[in-house]
């Protein structure tokens, strides 16, 4: 019966929750059976296509979720039409998958259609609304619009705060998002207070999605300022829990991996950051391809650390990335602008530092038009000091 699908259902939510994946997979497909046979299709089913497909998202099967998640939304259109609450959670998903695959413009346009329905069917103080509004200033992070993303994360985090109080998982959300924007900012006591702040309320809510992505963002942080031992201890923990939750081969991991690395690097264990830096490259192209920028970050830090020792293999890493990333998208251009940083560095270290600089000097001047505020530029002119 309808109910009947509907306790599956649910019960395959708290599965999902707790990271019982396979547990939460059969429930949500013993659903979709049931409400198939019920009434052949329909809102009920849209529903559980988006329960199946937001499983794949957790295990790091984007392209699948997607796919799954589009399927949803047509059943959904047929049957009811998209300006529905469940049209909210899709288009919602959709962005945050789109996010990850860094395709902004997709991202943008399916969080402003989340926003469209939200905002039609709740109005602008809903909680669902208001995430949406969240997400959407963390993509905006992403491509560097700070001011705007400030904006629209602030003003959600005051709704969120007046609506559920101080302590409430999602108002650490928003603690995150503008820990974030103040890191590219280069604002490092601002950044590093509000991802404690958000770190501290998950650990109180039993977040167990977002605390280990809270905590290596908190890591990322603290290497960026110098704290590398504090910043070893909060990837630790981040990835203790992401490998308890999605296992060693989820992409999660392997990102934190690669920053494993670079903090190995930082703390002058060169030869230990090669051999963490390559494994976790190889877990990066497993879980995301070699289109995906987290690779390409992945090939880059590693180049970095190949240089002393095997330049060939280095260059023909940097290569690679550059040729991949030819777009005019903020990634690209982020990654390349990266790759011939590294590449200039190593002549600086190579015996040919008036070379080097000269090209971290026009590197530092492209960037000064339109990334004058970022943790990029930062990085870079810190190779230029050195």
């Amino acid at each position: 019966s309808i109910l009947v699908a509907e306790y599956y259902a649910q019960l395959g939510r708290c599965h999902r929750l707790l990271g019982e994946r396979d547990q939460a997979r059969a429930l949500f497909q013993r659903s979709l059976e049931l409400r198939r046979a019920a009434r052949g299709g329909g809102v009920e089913e849209a529903e559980s296509l988006s329960d199946l497909a937001l499983l794949q998202a957790d295990a790091g099967a984007v392209d699948e979720a997607v796919a799954g998640l589009r399927l949803a939304l047509d059943r959904l259109r047929v049957a009811t039409g998209e300006r529905h609450p469940l049209g909210v959670t899709i288009w919602r998903s959709l962005g945050g998958l789109h996010r990850q695959r860094s395709e902004v413009a997709q991202a943008e346009g399916a969080y402003r259609q989340a926003m469209d329905i939200a905002l039609s069917l709740y109005g602008s103080q809903h909680p669902a609304t208001i995430e949406v509004q969240r997400q959407l200033g963390a993509l905006l992070v992403d491509v560097g619009r700070l001011d705007e993303a400030e904006r629209t994360v602030t003003l959600a985090m005051q709704q969120l705060r007046e609506r559920f109080g101080e302590r409430h998982p999602d108002v650490a959300s928003t603690y995150q998002s503008l820990g974030m924007i103040a890191f590219e900012r280069g604002q490092f006591d601002t950044a590093l207070l509000q991802l404690e702040r958000a770190v501290a309320i998950w650990r109180q809510s039993s977040s167990a999605e977002r605390l280990p992505i809270g905590l290596y963002q908190l890591a990322l942080v603290q290497l960026a300022a110098g704290q590398v031992d504090d910043a070893a201890a909060s990837l630790g923990e981040s990835l203790s829990l992401s490998r308890g939750r999605h296992g060693e081969a989820h992409g999660q991991v392997a990102v934190a991996r690669r920053l494993g690395g670079e903090i190995l690097a930082a703390r002058g264990e060169h030869e230990a950051a090669r051999e963490e830096l390559a494994s976790a490259l190889d877990g990066l192209r497993s879980a995301y391809g070699a289109s995906h920028p987290a690779t390409a970050l992945g090939e880059l830090a590693l180049a970095r650390e190949l240089y002393p020792v095997d330049a060939e293999t280095a260059e023909s890493l940097l290569h690679s990335v550059e040729q991949r990333f030819r777009g005019e998208g903020n990634e690209s251009l982020r990654l390349r602008m990266w790759s011939r940083a590294l590449r200039a560095e190593a002549r600086c270290e190579g015996g040919d530092p008036a070379v080097g600089a000269s090209q971290l000097d026009a590197i530092l001047d492209e960037l000064a038009r339109d990334w004058t505020v970022s943790q990029l530029r930062r990085d870079i002119a810190a190779i230029r000091a050195a």
